[in-house]
């Protein structure tokens, strides 16, 4: 039986375990903790019984904890006792919403801390006390009632019918930097910042409508700085259920929104640097692109007309060297950026792992030769298939073979092997060079990380290779490892991946001579000039009938006039972009009523790496897509295709 001289506590759950660690979480306190299993039970302990706080369980069977706060409401005796709701189901905001329209004091997520939990319940329960001691005895007992709130830690703020103070603690007053007496009589308005009042005025309105909320309020210090106060606040209702009032329990959260503000401030900040950071990427790679596809087409086109003049042989080794290494500086930025956006797709077919280690040990054959490497590769008679992406396999090798060639002394060795083991395939990456530190070797992966550089190591690269030859090896299911005896004890890498359980079956040789099909018209829309010549060039060398220009509008001019087969069309034009361009000469088609089999096809071209800007050129009209520096066997491919396609129509 409850104790008269003590608050009651009820504790209202159907669960007799969470009954037991709510009444530890509150002995102490010096309250009576009376338990309900049911809302039926905790109806039945109202009828008994006045209680200073009722915890409330909201999932309770057959009748939830708002249905029963509904009833509690409903009785006048207990409609104004503060009822905390508890629950670990019901989290949402319109969860908590209701809670507080069916007349919630405070809404309560477990779990919930035990100090937190006694903190407010022992606010709540001490607020009680005074509003029952003003009901009870009104200014009689005011005194009393003034001592009980003084003491306790969160501000307290009561307002009569005409929201002027009718009482303010001691905590309150000091949030606000006054004396209790320069807010007594006075407006609540009065002590918040102008723009604030719309909310205010909102809230109180929901307070004499009888619905109780925690919100969040800005107030307006003596000194004129900020107070942000976390508010749960309550309606006071007069004997007939009118509006005599509001009760508001305050907690300073000005720290804690000043922080909320930083953060806020320092997310948007690193998100515009790393959108900054990924258009960098994209126009370095733009700007370097241009130049690079010259250089190639150049190179291509000397093959085909200068091959026995020695200087131009020396030449266009040294171009094509240079090129090909920062297109690999290039395409290992971008592929970084790809990974980390989730953008990365791979073209997983069967490959036969000694296609793939010849191709790369092609790729770094200049750089082991500069140092004067032995390099020595080691694959089994039979042929070893895996399911991957060959040139991103082939890519994983070669920055391997790369990272020890500059890590190797001139003269030393790289072992290059692959066996298979079991259900996997193991290569094997070895070299004599000057080995990695103990402190290193657990970092050696991630991005940027690098030995020191000696005066005799070329290059450095840009401490991304081995970062994107975990990452593609993991994106291919396999893993990999580095191990080293330590400084000047060599290095040795081990790729680790599934391999195919038999043989794949026999798939058409696409390494066939392209032996033109016929003349095509192609136009060239390019307003980079060099890439614009070189290319044209190397068509016209190829039997075709090419033309070229450099802005948007010539391009437009340069169709009407005579329709071309294809358009090699630079996506990233001045005044006018290549996707308007594709737009208009997809709509000039449709108004020419061009017969079937006669479309123009446009081969679409740009500097820009990601995938966006393919989806972008496709949705503008173009049939094809292609990254710069062009890869002219895909581009020779495609004419091809086209030439084959228009001589079968004209021998229909």
């Amino acid at each position: 039986m409850p104790s008269p001289s003590k608050p009651n506590v009820l504790l209202v759950d159907d669960r007799p375990e969470n009954l037991l660690s709510l009444k530890a979480s509150l002995e102490g306190l010096g309250y009576d903790l009376v338990t309900a299993c049911s809302g039926a039970e905790a109806l039945k302990c109202l009828l008994q019984n006045d209680f200073a706080a009722i915890v409330l369980d909201v999932q309770m069977p057959e009748m939830d904890g708002f249905e029963t706060a509904m009833l509690i409401r409903a009785r006048r005796r207990s409609q104004n006792t503060p009822i905390l709701f508890l629950t670990a189901v019901y989290q949402s905001d319109k969860d908590q919403a209701r809670g507080y329209e069916v007349g919630g004091t405070d809404y309560l997520i477990k779990p919930i801390p035990p100090d937190v939990l006694r903190a407010k319940i022992a606010a709540v329960v001490k607020a009680w006390e005074g509003m029952r001691e003003i009901s009870e005895r009104l200014r009689a007992s005011e005194e009393r009632y003034r001592q009980i709130v003084e003491v306790a830690n969160e501000g307290i703020w009561m307002l009569d019918p005409e929201l002027r103070t009718a009482f303010v603690n001691r905590s309150m007053a000091e949030m606000l930097g006054y004396r209790v007496e320069e807010i007594d009589g006075h407006s609540l308005f009065e002590f918040v910042f102008e723009e604030e009042r719309p909310a205010l005025e909102s809230a109180l309105q929901r307070r004499k409508q009888g619905i109780s909320e925690v919100v969040d309020l800005r107030f307006r210090r003596k000194d004129g700085s900020e107070l942000w106060a976390l508010v749960s606040t309550a309606p006071i209702l007069d004997e007939h259920g009118g509006f005599a009032g509001a009760l508001g329990m305050f907690s300073d959260i000005t720290q804690r929104k000043k922080i909320e503000r930083e953060l806020h401030q320092r997310t948007r900040e690193l998100e515009e640097a790393d959108r900054r950071k990924d258009h960098y990427i994209a126009m370095l790679g733009h700007e370097l692109r241009n130049p690079l596809s010259a250089i190639r087409s150049a190179l291509h086109l000397l093959n085909q007309v200068s091959s026995q003049d020695e200087h131009p042989t020396r030449l266009r080794a040294v171009i094509e060297r240079q090129s090909r290494q920062l297109s690999r500086l290039l395409d290992d930025l971008l592929d970084v950026t790809r990974i980390t956006h989730g953008r990365l797709q791979l073209r997983k077919e069967p490959v036969d792992l000694a296609s793939v280690l010849s191709g790369a040990v092609e790729t770094c054959r200049v750089t082991v030769e500069e140092r004067h490497h032995e390099l020595t590769v080691t694959i089994p008679n039979e042929p070893i298939w895996v399911d991957g992406d060959a040139m991103r396999l082939e890519q994983i090798v070669s920055n391997l073979v790369s990272n020890a060639a500059s890590y190797t002394e001139p003269g030393g060795s790289i072992r290059v092997s692959a066996e298979r083991k079991g259900s996997d395939v193991l290569l094997r990456v070895q070299d004599t060079g000057m080995g990695i530190p103990p402190d290193l070797l657990p970092r050696i992966f991630d991005p940027f990380v690098q030995a020191a550089r000696t005066p005799d190591r070329p290059g450095g690269g840009l401490g991304i290779g081995l970062t994107l030859v975990r990452e593609l090896v993991e994106r291919h299911g396999g893993a990999v490892e580095a191990h080293s005896g330590g400084v000047g004890r060599g290095s040795e890498f081990v790729v680790r991946l599934p391999a195919l359980p038999s043989p794949p079956p026999e798939r058409p040789s696409g390494s066939e001579a392209f032996t033109p099909a016929g003349k095509l018209r192609i136009l060239v829309v390019e307003d980079h000039v060099d890439a614009a010549s070189t290319l044209s060039d190397l068509l016209k060398i190829s039997g075709h009938e090419v033309s070229a220009v450099h802005e948007g509008s010539a391009a437009l001019d340069a169709v009407r006039a005579a329709a071309p087969d294809v358009v090699i069309l630079d996506i990233g034009l001045p005044e006018m972009s290549g996707y308007e361009i594709a737009r208009r000469l997809r709509e000039w088609e449709a108004r020419q009523a061009a017969p079937e089999g006669a479309r123009i096809v446009i081969v679409a071209t740009t500097g820009y790496g990601q995938s966006e800007y393919e989806r972008l050129s496709r949705e503008a009209g173009s049939d094809y897509h292609l990254v710069k520096p062009l890869d002219l066997t895909a581009l020779q491919r495609i004419l091809f295709a086209v030439a084959e396609t228009r001589a079968k129509r004209d021998l229909d």
